[in-house]
Formats: structure tokens, sequence, C-alpha cells
């Protein structure tokens, strides 16, 4: 199915498009930098002239691996597409990406590789050319397809499938691989040891864990971006329902498999008067290295406890000043569950709770918040003392690690305090819909303490 663009806009890209074209400009090849040192690190790969087919293009990129500049040949003619030329460029890609539904199906990187050509093509052949706007159009068409995606989760085993979000939780099955193993009957013979050989390694890997699956119409690498993008988003909702997220020294791990970052070493040890050596592997954490398993009783439980409520709010159109907050909140909130250092947990907490609590910056913070939540939290005189008391504890411990240095004191204050939370984050997802404003939030909390 191919893009929509509406008519105005379209003249505009294309007239943006044009414009590019000029900046295109003869250039020679920058002697590359050697490195200071030479590498010894093994090399799994060499490209030969001989591997080369069809028109050779370059690029150059920034720090952060983003392109900044293109480069063709014309015959042995080099041309460049860099600095304010290339930004104009990657800044109509961005426009064109931001128009309309165009974010769900084309990705920035691929709208700015189609654009790219389409220079380059313009200047190899100025008297016959289309607008950029039909060849997005026409190039979208043709790469816009329907795909199931499927993201393997770290340390998560699951009974039944489920929904959070917009994905689906389910396991991946002995009889889901089972499927795909039987589409390698068109492998060539000379091939098929070896890649039956990696399927089963991909089966010995993954076989039996969670997956998330979600199906996607879009063009390959955006699908591939909203499919991790959807995925975390889930992933950060369940994850405020694991051990990580009540216990100040276990994270969880349930992550895209390859993002999870469990602690581990590997030591090599030499004995003295001794020939050879021995090397040991250890996983570091071992607390947070249990898997996390839900039953389909268990996950009904979990949906029951408010992960029902958050997935759908995951799925919402058109959110509320309020309710976008609590989700910014929640991601924030989160990252205090993925980790297994109780003052990072404290950090993470507090900001997702400043964010929920306080109406603007210029209120006092320790007091207000304390407050607020002990009133969410109780209608007791002595249990709100308790909880205000906590939360200046947990402040003091976060105040004497950031200033001097002092690491994992007063658990004891951080269980308390991180069970609060979360009793506190049930609560405010239960009122999502009272209020359309976070400060309208906060002040319902004011009006209750003086009724």
């Amino acid at each position: 199915m191919p893009i929509s663009i509406h008519e105005a806009a379209e003249t505009a890209f294309n007239e943006r498009a044009q414009k590019l074209i000029s900046t295109a400009v003869k250039s020679h090849p920058h002697l590359q930098q050697s490195d200071t040192f030479p590498s010894e690190v093994p090399v799994s790969l060499s490209i030969s002239e001989q591997d080369i087919t069809g028109a050779m293009e370059e690029s150059v990129s920034d720090h952060n691996g983003r392109i900044i500049g293109r480069y063709f040949y014309i015959d042995v003619q080099r041309y460049a597409l860099d600095g304010r030329g290339y930004e104009a460029l990657m800044e109509l890609a961005a426009t064109v990406v931001r128009h309309g539904r165009i974010h769900d199906r084309l990705s920035a990187e691929y709208v700015e590789k189609v654009l790219f050509r389409w220079v380059v093509q313009c200047v190899r052949f100025p008297a016959n050319q289309q607008t950029f706007c039909t060849v997005l159009t026409s190039a979208s068409h043709r790469d816009i397809v329907k795909q199931n995606w499927w993201i393997p989760i770290a340390n998560l085993e699951v009974e039944a499938e489920f929904t959070v979000g917009e994905i689906v939780i389910r396991p991946l099955s002995k009889a889901v691989i089972d499927t795909w193993s039987e589409q390698l009957t068109g492998v060539p013979e000379e091939y098929l040891k070896a890649v039956h050989a990696e399927f089963e390694k991909f089966r010995r890997q993954y076989q039996g864990r969670a997956a998330a699956y979600l199906v996607l119409e879009s063009e390959p690498i955006r699908g591939m971006q909203l499919a991790i993008e959807r995925t975390r988003s889930a992933l950060s909702a369940m994850a405020l329902f694991s051990a990580g997220a009540f216990l100040p020294d276990v994270k969880c791990l349930a992550k895209p498999s390859g993002c999870e970052l469990l602690a581990q070493v590997t030591v090599l040890s030499e004995m003295h008067g001794v020939a050879g050596f021995t090397t040991t592997q250890a996983i570091v954490d071992l607390r947070s290295a249990q898997p996390w398993r839900l039953s389909q009783s268990a996950t009904t439980t979990l949906m029951r406890s408010g992960l029902g409520a958050l997935s759908g709010l995951l799925r919402e159109q058109n959110l509320s000043q309020f309710k976008l907050a609590f989700l910014n909140g929640v991601l924030i909130y989160s990252k205090a569950a993925y980790s297994n250092e109780p003052i990072e947990k404290i950090i993470y907490i507090l900001s997702f709770l400043e964010s929920m609590l306080l109406k603007n910056e210029n209120e006092s913070i320790q007091q207000n918040l304390a407050e607020r939540m002990a009133v969410v939290l109780s209608k007791e005189l002595a249990e709100r003392k308790r909880i205000i008391a906590n939360i200046r504890a947990v402040y003091g411990i976060r105040s004497r690690y950031l200033h001097h240095g002092n690491e994992k004191s007063e658990l004891d204050a951080v269980t308390d305090f991180m069970k609060n939370t979360w009793v506190f984050f049930t609560q405010v997802l239960g009122q999502l819909d009272k209020f359309q404003h976070q400060a309208d939030f906060a002040s319902s909390i004011d009006d209750a303490k003086l009724s």
C-alpha cells in the first residue's frame, strides 16, 4: 500500500527536494587517517574489489553513528552531498516522515536514502527527471509489506499468550519453531548442513522463551524500529510487576534478548609452577538471574493488578496531558526495575514521584511530595507520618550517596519506599480518567488534606 501525501505538502516537498540538486558538487576523496597503532583484533570479513557490484556510494558518519554526508560517482568523477546540503536533505526527510501517518510506514532513514538516490539520478540524467514525491510514492508501493515480527525476550517464560500495549507476548514454542524449520526445504544442498546447524543453535537459544509478536505493514527498516519501540514499551510496563519493582538489589531482566545486561565475568588464572591456565565464567548477579516464569493464572493476576489497565493506556490515542505525563513517568519509573543498585532505583523513583506530585518547580520538593504521597496512600495519621518519615529518609540516602559516595545504605528503608511507590502507582492508574492535567491531580490531594 503506497503512502498518501496531501497535494500542498507534495508541492512543498518537491520544491525543497529540487533545491538539493545544486548542493551535490564535484569532490576529491579525503585521505583516511591511519590509526595510531595496529589492531590485533581478528578480522571476520574482508571485501575485495570483485565483491563490489553496481554503482559505488560512500558515506561518512558523526560520533553518534548518524550519516552526515554521502558521496557518489559518475564515471570516475566523485560528487559530494555533505555539510549544509546534507543537513537540508535530512531535514526534508524528517519533515516528510512527520506528514500524516507516514511515520507508521516509512523510517527517516528510508526516506533519506530514497531522496539521496533521487538527487543522484537528477545529477546523472538532468533531462529525465521525475519529481521526488513521485519516486517516493512508487518506492513505498514496492517496499511497504506486511510482516510478522518476533522479538525473543530474555529471562521470561509464559504459559499462554497475552497482550500488553500493541504487542502480544507469546511462547516461542517448539511448534512455532518447527514450522520455520519446515521452510528450509528450498535451501541449496551445499548450504543445507550449515543452515540446519545455525537453525539448531537458534532453537537451543530461544525455544521455550517468551517473544514479543506483532504484525506491521511498513517498509522493513521502519517495521523493525516500531517492533523494538513497542516491545520496549510493553516490557517497561511489565517490569513494574516484576521483583525488580519491589526489591532494592534485584533487577528485571525481561528485555529484548541481548539487552538484558546480566552481570557476568570471565577470569583466566595461571598457577605458578604449573603449565597451562584455567578459564572460569561466572554470573555475578545471581539474585537477578532467576527466570521469570508466568503461568496463565499468574498472568491473569497481573492483569487484574493493573497490567491490564496499563496495557490499555499504551494503546490509547489522543491522551490527556495527565495520562501522557503518567506514561512518561512510568517509563522513568520502570528504569528502577531494570537496576539492581538501590541508589539508582531511588533516583528513578523520585523522578517519577516528583513528576506526578509537584505542581511546579518552585514548590518545596520534599515536603510537598511526602505529604501528598502520604494523603494518597493512607487516611490514618500514624501511617501518614510513617510514610513521610520514610520519604525523608530516602531523600537523605540519596543526598549522602551523591555528596559523600555512600552505597547501598538502609536497604529496609528503600524496600518500604519501593512498596509505597508501587501502591501509589496503582492508585494513580485508577484515577487517570478523573483529571485532565497533572496539576489538577496534585491540587486534589491538597484539597483532601483540608477536608
